[in-house]
């Protein structure tokens, strides 16, 4: 009965929280409108055309990114008058695309991958929305249903953020528990009553999203457009060692989302923005000391509830009112 209020009042905190800088590990490349009718419509397939493809990944590769995550749908095998371009997908170990898992309610049928990119680099770019919409959660991983199109085992943001740490020295475990651990830093895993949270699908590998505290959500980083990066209006020192993500912030695409930020259309924050933040809550929880949002146990809950109870019972039977003093 109370959930629905303590997400409320949970949204409202994080919105009251002080600003945090930008993270200076990302360059996000947007594709807008502008960008869209700017590629030949003969070549185009989807968003993004295997000749602007091409021409992208060959002028940041020339930069030397840490990684690039591509956060578009290529379900479709790139045209054979691209060589250099599959041989990129196929060994280009910076590279990280998306595939989407099928769900029998949402999407019965998914999206698979880029044929050309092996599975070791893709990641799944399914979000987690709550019954009223809003992104609080993110799933890190799951176990994949072998008849999806999507059987990658990862989320996009954690292919990435690996991919970044292991430059670093830093791979990946696992607790007992089955939690992911990255250097000293454990991912607990939310569970179906845990905090404001009474009974959710807890299924798979999933956190809060704490997202940047900024005065928008799509300040998280940097961003060039698609044309300003093709026409070499980006300086190396904004490529370099840094993650770059690629994506559709144009208003004839659906990848829009509710955050606890805001609902309304006009809040509604781009996909790679988002993808943006989850890479960044694990990059800044291992490099950087920034907190998870975590809760207490059941013990710990029932112990601070039962405290404040008892402190309202004796405040009760101590102040009494001056209508009872005066009937003594």
């Amino acid at each position: 009965i109370l959930q629905p209020l303590e997400l409320w009042a949970f949204d409202r905190l994080l919105t009251l929280r002080p600003l945090e800088s930008p993270d200076s590990r990302f360059l996000i490349v947007t594709i807008d409108e502008a960008d869209l009718q700017a590629q030949d419509p003969n070549l185009r397939r989807g968003s993004l055309s295997d000749e602007a493809l091409n021409r992208l990944i060959d002028r940041l590769e020339s930069h030397q990114p840490r990684a690039i995550g591509i956060d578009i749908y290529r379900d479709f095998a790139t045209q054979s008058q691209y060589p250099k371009l599959i041989a990129q997908l196929k060994h280009n170990k910076r590279l990280v695309a998306i595939c989407k898992s099928s769900d029998a309610q949402s999407d019965p049928t998914g999206v698979s991958p880029p044929p050309e990119i092996p599975p070791s680099r893709i990641g799944f770019s399914d979000f987690l929305e709550d019954n009223d919409g809003v992104l609080r959660r993110q799933l890190l991983f799951s176990e994949p249903d072998p008849a999806s199109p999507c059987t990658t085992p990862y989320a996009f943001s954690v292919r990435l953020a690996f991919r970044y740490l292991e430059a670093k020295g830093i791979s990946p475990q696992f607790t007992p528990q089955g939690n992911l651990q990255l250097g000293k830093v454990i991912f607990d895993r939310l569970r179906s009553r845990t905090g404001g949270y009474q009974g959710i699908d807890a299924a798979g590998n999933q956190i809060v999203i704490n997202y940047r505290s900024l005065p928008s959500l799509e300040a998280i980083a940097p961003q060039v457009s698609l044309m300003q990066l093709l026409n070499g209006k980006v300086r190396q020192e904004s490529i370099k060692d840094r993650i770059i993500l690629i994506g559709v912030t144009a208003n004839s695409n659906s990848d829009f989302w509710a955050t606890p930020y805001g609902m309304g259309t006009s809040e509604k924050v781009p996909g790679v923005f988002v993808q943006a933040h989850m890479t960044s809550q694990i990059l800044s929880a291992v490099l950087d000391g920034r907190s998870l949002i975590w809760t207490w146990n059941w013990v710990g809950e029932s112990l601070w509830i039962g405290t404040w109870t008892l402190v309202g019972f004796l405040c009760v039977g101590w102040v009494r009112s001056p209508l009872q003093r005066g009937a003594i």
